[in-house]
Parts: structure tokens; sequence; C-alpha cells
């Protein structure tokens, strides 16, 4: 249960990073990956 809402915490964290114009391509990248693996594992 720990673990589900570390990585609900992280999502939401990667997704607002993502709708942050100020961030860095960088890690908009990395975030956009993060979220890739997250939703797209079978």
């Amino acid at each position: 249960m720990e673990k589900s809402a570390h990585a609900k915490n992280k999502t939401e964290k990667a997704i607002e990073l993502i709708n942050n114009p100020n961030a860095d391509a960088n890690l908009k990248q990395a975030a956009t990956e993060y979220l890739r693996k997250m939703f797209l594992q079978d």
C-alpha cells in the first residue's frame, strides 16, 4: 500500500513537471519516460 501511494505521488509530480513551462527539457523528458513506463507496463 505504501508503495502505490509513493508511485502515485511520483506520478503527480511528473505530470506537474511536464505541465510546467519553466521546467528543464531534460527533466520533462525523464518525467515523460517515467510516466510511459508506469502506464505502459503489461
